[in-house]
């Protein structure tokens, strides 16, 4: 958790950016499946009042294309980098307030939300392969 540069919530709302590759017709997926094949980055991020989505791994802006899925996420969903990092947003009470955190995934992948985060450094869908 050390390599991440945005895990302050700040007021911003979690979300996943989905990338998805188009199809002809185009057809919409189900906002629950993060494991379609059509899907070739999920990055995730704050969305601030602005419209604006920083990434929580880099910091940097993400910029929302046409065809991209922008996902609310909730306390219990939990991250799995390419790099190996895994994250869980969850929360603890303080004072009988919830307050909201990011922390390391120990948890088990049937007792939390895991999603694969990748993609983000690609500029444009991969080739994807004909069998």
């Amino acid at each position: 958790m050390k390599n991440f540069k945005n895990l302050e919530a700040n007021g911003r709302q979690l979300v996943s950016v989905v990338r998805i590759r188009p199809v002809y017709p185009a057809k919409q997926l189900d906002t629950s499946d993060f494991t379609n094949p059509r899907i070739w980055a999920i990055i995730p991020g704050w969305l601030d009042s602005n419209g604006q989505i920083t990434s929580l791994k880099t910091g940097n802006r993400v910029p929302v294309y046409a065809g991209d899925e922008v996902r609310i996420e909730m306390c219990g969903v939990a991250y799995d980098y390419e790099s190996g990092d895994r994250i869980i947003y969850t929360r603890r009470w303080e004072n009988g307030k919830p307050v909201y955190f990011f922390a390391e995934r120990t948890c088990a992948d049937n007792s939390c939300c895991p999603h694969k985060a990748f993609g983000e450094y690609l500029k444009k869908a991969p080739k994807q392969r004909i069998w």
